[in-house]
Protein backbone atom coordinates (compact mmCIF):
# COMPACT_ATOMS: atom_id res chain seq x y z
CA UNK A 1 0.00 0.00 0.00
CA UNK A 2 2.40 2.51 0.56
CA UNK A 3 4.69 1.69 -2.23
CA UNK A 4 1.53 2.28 -4.60
CA UNK A 5 1.18 5.90 -2.41
CA UNK A 6 4.95 6.10 -3.63
CA UNK A 7 4.44 5.98 -6.88
CA UNK A 8 0.93 8.08 -6.80
CA UNK A 9 -1.44 5.04 -7.28
CA UNK A 10 -4.74 5.39 -5.58
CA UNK A 11 -6.18 3.44 -3.07
CA UNK A 12 -8.32 1.14 -1.28
CA UNK A 13 -8.25 -0.07 1.95
CA UNK A 14 -10.38 -2.06 4.04
CA UNK A 15 -9.02 -1.48 7.51
CA UNK A 16 -7.35 1.22 9.88
CA UNK A 17 -3.96 2.12 8.94
CA UNK A 18 -2.80 4.66 11.69
CA UNK A 19 -0.75 6.55 9.69
CA UNK A 20 -3.16 7.63 6.93
CA UNK A 21 -6.02 8.24 10.11
CA UNK A 22 -6.24 12.03 9.56
CA UNK A 23 -5.57 11.89 5.92
CA UNK A 24 -8.78 12.37 3.82
CA UNK A 25 -8.23 12.38 0.05
CA UNK A 26 -10.36 11.36 -3.11
CA UNK A 27 -7.40 8.78 -4.04
CA UNK A 28 -7.88 6.79 -0.98
CA UNK A 29 -10.93 4.85 -0.92
CA UNK A 30 -11.74 3.21 2.81
CA UNK A 31 -14.10 0.25 2.88
CA UNK A 32 -15.63 -1.70 5.73
CA UNK A 33 -12.88 -4.58 6.77
CA UNK A 34 -15.43 -7.49 6.88
CA UNK A 35 -15.85 -10.57 5.44
CA UNK A 36 -18.34 -9.51 2.64
CA UNK A 37 -16.76 -6.17 2.23
CA UNK A 38 -16.09 -6.33 -1.48
CA UNK A 39 -19.55 -7.69 -2.47
CA UNK A 40 -20.71 -4.50 -0.18
CA UNK A 41 -19.20 -1.97 -1.99
CA UNK A 42 -18.52 -3.41 -5.19
CA UNK A 43 -20.22 -0.37 -6.76
CA UNK A 44 -18.53 2.16 -4.76
CA UNK A 45 -14.99 -0.09 -5.85
CA UNK A 46 -16.08 0.57 -9.51
CA UNK A 47 -17.13 3.87 -9.70
CA UNK A 48 -14.01 4.86 -7.75
CA UNK A 49 -11.83 2.76 -10.59
CA UNK A 50 -13.17 5.09 -12.96
CA UNK A 51 -12.90 8.11 -11.24
CA UNK A 52 -9.35 7.59 -10.86
CA UNK A 53 -8.61 6.94 -14.08
CA UNK A 54 -5.26 9.02 -14.58
CA UNK A 55 -5.21 10.70 -11.65
CA UNK A 56 -2.37 10.95 -9.18
CA UNK A 57 -2.20 10.80 -5.40
CA UNK A 58 -0.40 14.16 -4.48
CA UNK A 59 2.93 12.88 -2.31
CA UNK A 60 2.99 16.11 -0.92
CA UNK A 61 0.30 15.12 0.86
CA UNK A 62 0.63 11.68 2.35
CA UNK A 63 4.46 11.95 2.71
CA UNK A 64 4.04 13.66 6.11
CA UNK A 65 2.38 10.77 7.59
CA UNK A 66 4.53 8.48 6.16
CA UNK A 67 7.83 9.68 6.92
CA UNK A 68 9.90 7.24 9.12
CA UNK A 69 12.14 10.20 10.42
CA UNK A 70 9.13 11.76 12.01
CA UNK A 71 8.52 8.61 13.50
CA UNK A 72 11.73 7.55 14.57
CA UNK A 73 11.90 11.01 16.38
CA UNK A 74 8.26 10.03 18.03
CA UNK A 75 9.71 6.68 18.93
CA UNK A 76 12.95 7.79 20.68
CA UNK A 77 11.33 11.01 22.30
CA UNK A 78 8.63 8.37 23.73
CA UNK A 79 11.22 6.04 24.99
CA UNK A 80 13.24 9.37 26.68
CA UNK A 81 10.16 10.21 28.82
CA UNK A 82 9.93 6.70 29.79
CA UNK A 83 13.64 7.02 31.10
CA UNK A 84 12.97 10.20 32.60
CA UNK A 85 9.89 8.60 34.43
CA UNK A 86 8.01 11.28 32.78
CA UNK A 87 4.66 11.35 31.20
CA UNK A 88 4.78 11.20 27.10
CA UNK A 89 2.48 13.85 25.48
Amino acid sequence: MREALAYGIPIIIAYNDTDLDRVDLETILRIPNKEDNIIENAERIRQFAYDMMGKRVDIKNVAPHLDQHQKEKDRLSFMQSVLNGKKYN
